[in-house]
């Protein structure tokens, strides 16, 4: 019979595994959750489904974990892009305060007006803001024509 002899095809018949572990670990933890663990599975499901089932819930749980972090992850790129976005608008309004008399990429185009600093009869300065907002709109008329 190839490697092994008839001698050894009996021994192999007769052979039982019997593995015994005296550690106090084994003893007094390990046996008792062995023992009541056995009872979740039905004794027609073979160790190696037990043992797969076991892993599939590890990679379950690690991918999940991933994917919190990955989460954690682009919410910080995000902040991070917001704030640079801002940290950009407030350099270009600081520069924007320290430069006087830059016509902004509007060229010769540009229409202007006078304006009027002072408070009108009741002393009511809003006019100004209405004024520079139908400037703007002039202006973007121009530059679309």
């Amino acid at each position: 019979m190839g490697y092994i002899g008839s001698h050894g095809v009996q021994a192999l018949k007769r052979y039982k595994y019997s593995g015994v572990d005296h550690s106090y670990l084994a003893k007094y933890v390990l046996q008792p959750f062995w023992s009541r663990f056995v009872n979740f599975f039905p004794l027609w499901m073979p160790p190696n489904m037990i043992t797969l089932t076991g892993f599939m819930f590890l990679v379950t749980s690690t991918v999940l974990g991933y994917e919190k972090d990955l989460k954690v992850i682009r919410e910080a790129e995000i902040r991070e892009e917001m704030l640079d976005r801002e940290a950009s608008l407030r350099r270009a309004r600081a520069e924007a305060s320290l430069s006087d008399g830059i016509s902004w990429g509007m060229g010769e185009d540009a229409i202007e007006e006078v304006e009027d600093d002072g408070p009108d009869v009741e002393g009511n300065t809003s006019h100004k803001f209405v004024s520079n907002g139908w400037r703007w709109l002039k202006i973007i008329k121009i530059l679309h024509s």
